[in-house]
């Protein structure tokens, strides 16, 4: 069985982790085996349908591929994630350096080789915003 990418990271990083469980309040029970209702995270917190960030959006479960941010990397990608929720993805570059206290002048450089990197954390300009944005970008539905 492969363990859970968040808890994981929890554990190398002896951090701490709380789960909740939620049962059907009619007292019933799920029959063993029964897949989740659509929508709902797998074991893996891997869900092809969700956005779902960690705490601290140390790790961010982005529709089905789980991403892990640097300390520094972090405030960058909360930022993102909460302009995308509020439907204004394209976000300043410069804003997303001074947020996170960066002393690089390029984003790319904080992201350098990082999976999440054109995936997605993309240039606002490919996707509608002006140049020197960036954005969070859901990826296409394979059919």
């Amino acid at each position: 069985m492969n363990p859970n990418p968040l808890f994981e990271a929890a554990r190398k990083s002896g951090g701490t982790m709380f789960l909740g469980v939620c049962l059907p309040l009619d007292g019933s029970q799920i029959p063993p085996g029964k897949p989740p209702s659509p929508g709902t995270p797998g074991p893996s917190g891997e869900d092809p349908d969700r956005a779902i960030p960690g705490p601290g959006f140390a790790s961010v479960a982005w529709f089905g591929r789980v991403y892990h941010f640097t300390p520094l990397q972090r405030p960058i990608v909360s930022v993102l994630f909460h302009a995308w929720e509020n439907g204004t993805p394209c976000v300043d570059q410069v804003t997303l350096l001074d947020h996170a206290g960066a002393e690089s002048k390029k984003l790319r450089d904080l992201f350098a080789k990082h999976p999440a990197w054109g995936k997605m954390i993309c240039s606002g300009h490919e996707h509608g915003g002006r140049l020197g944005t960036f954005c969070l970008v859901r990826p296409a539905k394979v059919v």
